[in-house]
């Protein structure tokens, strides 16, 4: 359960209703689609045959997810031309739009923590490894993260002894998730509101 509290007196924090109020967006994800997340897809047939199998995570967070619980940011940072199985449009943030379903490659460092900022809530997805520095990104602008890195902790988490990791993130299922990805957020908002409530 996700929880919100500060010690009595303590006012450096803002109140739940002005953060939900300051942040434009409500999902974050912005990250390379082609990180070699199980066995086998490095290779590029294979990569196509997992990924129409639904067995990549990052494609089904940038592609299946979309407005639902909107105005997102889901975008990939990789060339559009490396997008498989079809080019993605590339994404423009210049204009504020919310961007969904795209390829934001070169997005500078500091765009990118302005836009984790602005939104509520931020996906993790495993790569290469459990780990990201996405992770601490997050950790240091106030934006709660969506799990899907079912080894992040039993890999590379640090201070397990100290650190309450199931209150600090919002564990999803990676199974689940692929199978239903808009059904699979909507129970998390839901739960996420009724906290917050």
């Amino acid at each position: 359960m996700l929880e919100f509290v500060c010690a009595d007196g303590y006012t450096g924090e803002p109140t739940f209703d002005r953060y939900v109020t300051d942040r434009k967006h409500t999902l974050f994800f912005l990250g390379h689609e082609d990180r070699h997340e199980v066995p086998g897809s490095k290779n590029s047939t294979m990569r196509a045959q997992l990924r129409e199998q639904r067995k990549l995570v990052r494609p089904v967070v940038v592609d299946d997810i979309q407005e639902g619980y909107g105005p997102n940011i889901l975008a990939d940072t990789a060339p559009a031309e490396g997008s498989l199985p079809h080019p993605r449009p590339t994404c423009n943030f210049q204009k504020g739009w919310p961007t969904t379903a795209c390829n934001s490659p070169g997005l500078d460092a500091s765009k990118t923590s302005r836009l984790l900022h602005d939104s509520l809530f931020s996906i993790h997805v495993r790569g290469d490894d459990a780990s990201s520095s996405r992770v601490y990104e997050a950790i240091t602008s106030g934006t709660p993260q969506l799990f899907l890195a079912s080894r992040y902790y039993i890999d590379v988490a640090p201070f397990k002894c100290t650190v309450q990791y199931d209150k600090m993130f919002v564990w999803l299922d990676e199974e689940l998730f692929t199978q239903d990805p808009k059904l699979c957020i909507q129970h998390v908002m839901e739960r996420l509101t009724q906290v917050a409530g």
